[in-house]
């Protein structure tokens, strides 16, 4: 499903901009994972996940985004 979205929401009118589109969603969707997966063990650290140390780091990271 995810492919057919971003399939059709990267179409342009030359090959090249497609191609740019479609390559820019798919490393845009691999980079939001990893810098979402360090938020997470940064949040967490060794242990369980407090709401608070999530909050601090969202609180620091979504302003840069």
């Amino acid at each position: 499903m995810w492919g057919i979205i971003m399939a059709q929401l990267t179409l342009a009118r030359f090959r090249g901009d497609t191609t740019f589109g479609l390559a820019a969603r798919i490393m845009a969707t691999f980079s939001g994972g990893l810098v979402g997966t360090a938020m997470w063990y940064i949040a967490s650290g060794n242990g369980i996940a407090s709401p608070y140390g999530f909050a601090a780091v969202c609180a620091v990271c979504f302003p840069v985004r």
